[in-house]
């Protein structure tokens, strides 16, 4: 497999002596000839794309990889860092402390993130314990607009870490949003969490960290990075959208390509965040080499569960005004009107106030 440098140059030497011999010729079929040359140039480019590459093995001037799913698995790198190997297929779920659901997740599920949407505690005293029950249990920091990833709230993470793994937990899954932290600051934050016999998890808004200056830089980084177990770019944006977003993969906002995100293997795993299972298949589709996938938020109850989901600006007004708050059936807080939220296990209409 000739890799895209040398076709380059091997197209534009065979071209270069084309139009040479074409200023000079009088042969009556130079213009099919050059026709032809083209059109086989063509042919050849795109039979050789390296989106249609099943492996790298021939090409040494490129890192370039999109190979399928990896089977087997490494038991030394794909099944992760922490004392607890990851499963083959990775079926997570975030637990939103906020609006509690099963502790076991969706059927089958394998790994539980008790999701806090908070900044790192200044006391351990201040951090839960873990809210899924599951074969793999992570808490995650981070993730709004107000968690600011620096220098300072790293050391303050890596100070918890001894009371995050006592607590039962098995990793930490860091959502990275917005900060100016450094790669190496990144790195040993990882470092001291892999240390510890955790498994290390990183989050990212579509396919980079909107809110760094330095976002390509991570990104570069964490790609291909041995300290990090799970990469997880978020494939939603609202929360309440029925398909995968892809924005941030394949238009200007991008800071790492498809063809990189391919590259994947072991150490990191890629493993998006996604709304609901039916959306892994569009993963596979487009990133073959996925591991697995975390769903957003617990799904709805069960139709014949005496609790809903139902907007409202508190757990209590969304129990005691049932009337006119509206059900967010998918249990997001993008379904609810102005500052409303989405609240689980509100008892349904027909056995609260007045009813």
């Amino acid at each position: 497999m000739i890799c895209n440098k040398l076709k380059f140059l091997i197209t534009a030497i065979v071209f270069y002596i084309y139009f040479q011999w074409y200023k000079d010729s009088n042969n009556e079929y130079k213009n099919i000839y050059g026709l032809a040359l083209f059109l086989t140039a063509f042919w050849w480019f795109r039979e050789n794309s390296i989106e249609n590459m099943d492996n790298s093995s021939g090409c040494d001037c490129g890192n370039y990889d999109p190979m399928p799913l990896q089977q087997p698995f490494d038991s030394l790198s794909c099944k992760g860092t922490g004392e607890k190997n990851l499963p083959d297929l990775i079926e997570g779920f975030n637990q939103h402390t906020w609006d509690l659901g099963t502790q076991n997740g969706p059927e089958d599920s394998n790994v539980g993130i008790t999701y806090t949407d908070h900044s790192i505690p200044d006391s351990s005293s201040n951090i839960l314990k873990p809210q899924t029950n599951v074969d793999i249990n992570l808490i995650s920091f981070g993730g709004v607009d107000d968690i600011y990833w620096d220098k300072t709230s790293l050391e303050k993470l890596k100070n918890q870490i001894k009371k995050i793994k006592d607590l039962g937990y098995d990793g930490i899954s860091l959502d990275v949003q917005k900060g100016n932290a450094l790669v190496d600051d990144f790195n040993t934050t990882f470092q001291a969490i892999r240390n510890a016999g955790l498994i290390v998890k990183v989050t990212i808004t579509n396919f980079a960290p909107y809110g760094f200056k330095n976002k390509k830089e991570l990104m570069e980084n964490w790609i291909d990075n041995t300290n990090i177990d799970i990469l997880s770019p978020q494939l939603y944006i609202t929360g309440i959208e029925t398909e995968n977003v892809w924005k941030g993969y394949d238009d200007e906002y991008s800071e790492i390509s498809l063809l990189e995100l391919r590259n994947i293997r072991c150490n990191p795993r890629l493993c998006p965040t996604i709304l609901n299972r039916d959306l892994y298949a569009n993963v596979k589709e487009k990133l073959p080499n996925a591991t697995g996938y975390f769903i957003h938020k617990n799904p709805p109850f069960k139709k014949d569960s005496p609790y809903a989901y139902r907007c409202g600006y508190s757990w209590q007004d969304a129990y005691k005004n049932c009337k006119i708050r509206k059900e967010c059936s998918g249990g997001q807080d993008g379904e609810c009107p102005g500052y409303q939220y989405c609240f689980d296990k509100v008892p349904k209409c027909n056995s609260v106030y007045g009813i």
